[in-house]
């Protein structure tokens, strides 16, 4: 039985680890996120945590809504960048001329796991988390507030 079978937290970063590479080998450009969307949402799914869509390829999913109290959310781009990736890791992007050399598979990945740590103890939050994903580029946040009527 390796440590992460009997730590949590330590399979929680190992799944992490494994979904930031997935993301790294498959990326998406700004607003193109079709698979990296579909991905996340599974995720979701996974995790028994609901979710909607919102400013295109974005996902909003909220924890312990029914809670009161203080309220916070969490977001995380998720967009690569139109380059090509010159590394040789075995999770490097499979996709020419488009790669995470800004780290928003990074991102992605601690989003979901941060998710799925609060929904693990979710009985202990007093108010609700809401987690947003959507693409960079400036336009990312005014369309998620147009796209939640904020």
């Amino acid at each position: 039985m390796s440590a992460a079978d009997k730590n949590p937290w330590n399979s929680l970063v190992q799944s992490a680890v494994a979904l930031r590479h997935e993301l790294h080998r498959h990326p998406e450009l700004a607003w193109q996120e079709e698979g990296t969307a579909a991905r996340i949402r599974a995720c979701l799914d996974d995790l028994s945590i609901a979710w909607r869509p919102c400013a295109d390829t974005g996902t909003v999913a909220v924890l312990a809504h029914a809670a009161r109290g203080r309220q916070i959310a969490l977001r995380a781009d998720m967009d690569a960048l139109p380059i090509d990736e010159a590394g040789t890791l075995d999770w490097a992007s499979e996709a020419p001329g488009c790669m995470h050399a800004c780290g928003h598979d990074g991102h992605t990945a601690t989003l979901l796991a941060a998710a799925a740590w609060l929904k693990q103890n979710a009985d202990v939050l007093d108010g609700w988390l809401a987690g947003v994903t959507t693409a960079d580029g400036g336009e990312g946040l005014p369309a998620v507030r147009k796209s939640l009527g904020l």
